[in-house]
């Protein structure tokens, strides 16, 4: 399973990326943290004031008992970013992050399901909202999976195409 995730992962990556070179600002995206919903990918537009965007992405990862890696919450995260909050620049985004994740497990029956993710997120833009290059952010969020709530952290870099 995670064999083939990762080629449709890499066939996307392929088919995006003559797209989003043929764009000024960039459209596509690749890396960890909210803007890609986890590991994975988004495709963003933005303009002098947001950032909005759509990630296809793993927020967890799990062991089978083959011992592979397995990916087992995965789903598509939107989010919208305002930028320009802190003094008069444009690296910084602050806005919202919500997911929704297929949780599976061959081996805990009670574990598969749907989990929501609702998170405050924070972008720092090393080159600006608007152009290619690389961006940190972090998002602390809480989840919903059946009558459980969680808590946790999506954080990590990135680098839009």
């Amino acid at each position: 399973m995670a064999h083939r995730l990762s080629i449709n992962i890499l066939i996307c990556i392929l088919c995006l990326l003559p797209v989003a070179w043929a764009e000024e600002s960039g459209i596509f995206g690749a890396g960890a943290g909210p803007l890609y919903n986890g590991l994975g990918l988004n495709l963003h537009s933005s303009n002098d004031s947001t950032y909005k965007y759509i990630a296809v992405g793993c927020v967890g990862f799990g062991k089978s008992s083959s011992s592979d890696e397995v990916p087992r919450d995965c789903g598509v995260g939107v989010g919208v970013q305002w930028i320009g909050l802190f003094a008069d620049n444009d690296h910084h985004g602050l806005g919202g992050h919500l997911a929704v994740t297929d949780k599976k497990n061959d081996h805990a029956e009670d574990y598969n399901g749907t989990a929501v993710l609702l998170g405050l997120s924070y972008s720092y833009f090393f080159n600006g909202p608007e152009s290619r290059g690389w961006n940190f952010s972090v998002a602390p969020y809480i989840g919903k999976y059946g009558d459980e709530t969680d808590t946790g952290i999506l954080v990590g870099p990135g680098f839009q195409f």
